[in-house]
């Protein structure tokens, strides 16, 4: 019995896709092109990575352009970004994961609010944003809490 407990313990441990490696050639033709960047190196990647990598490319994919052209835009943007500014946003989106999904929705919904403003009034609200100190930008985001708490946003 315990022979037969171990067998099927190990093929359950081979047979995860997680701990198991990739073979380049069970890739199809189009993730093939995509992931070519990692040919000479793929049989040396973690299988985590690999996964990361195949995942990545089966999203482009199912991609339409305009997707595709935000995606580009939002890469170009983290590759320009320094290794302090990288490490800001992960922390913010690591924050934005660990809140409530009530603080994730005012969070969004205050998002939505700044974009649907005009263009104008929301470099004029960034220029005053900019200016503040952090003491008075951590007042404003009291107040503007406080605002939604009382059943809407202060203008």
């Amino acid at each position: 019995m315990n022979k037969l407990f171990a067998f099927i313990f190990m093929l359950l441990i081979l047979s995860n896709p997680a701990s198991a490696n990739t073979e380049w050639s069970t890739l199809s033709l189009q993730q093939q092109k995509m992931l070519q960047h990692f040919h000479s190196d793929w049989d040396n990647l973690p299988a985590d990575k690999q996964a990361r990598l195949i995942q990545g490319a089966t999203r482009w994919q199912s991609m339409n352009e305009d997707q595709r052209k935000m995606a580009k835009s939002r890469m170009e943007r983290w590759q320009k970004m320094t290794a302090e500014q990288k490490l800001r946003v992960k922390e913010r989106f690591k924050k934005f994961q660990s809140m409530s999904p009530k603080e994730k929705e005012q969070i969004r919904l205050k998002r939505q609010w700044f974009k649907s403003l005009p263009t104008l009034r929301k470099q004029k609200l960034r220029e005053r944003w900019n200016n503040f100190s952090p003491e008075q930008r951590h007042k404003m985001r009291n107040n503007i809490n406080r605002g939604q708490q009382n059943g809407g946003f202060r203008q």
